[in-house]
């Protein structure tokens, strides 16, 4: 299983939707896909980018990773299935 990462800036939409294709394209199971805030503040595409991933992926969609956080939140783990 494949858990793929996402910079939440400019782009991660494009980068999410490719990424996922490619691994399935391998045949490879996305366990999930995970939004990582690179930056304290946000820009449009940063505030609105977890609404479309959360829309496109559905329950492939487990969460973020806030700034700076030192572990990954229960929301995260559960989705991922730990």
């Amino acid at each position: 299983p494949v858990v793929v990462v996402v910079g939440n800036r400019l782009g991660a939409l494009n980068h999410a939707i490719l990424t996922v294709k490619a691994v399935e394209a391998k045949g490879c199971v996305v366990r999930g896909v995970v939004l990582n805030q690179v930056q304290e503040e946000q820009d449009v595409a940063g505030v609105t980018n977890r609404g479309v991933l959360e829309a496109r992926f559905g329950e492939q969609f487990v969460g973020e990773v806030m700034h700076e956080a030192a572990e990954l939140e229960a929301e995260v783990l559960e989705g991922l299935g730990f």
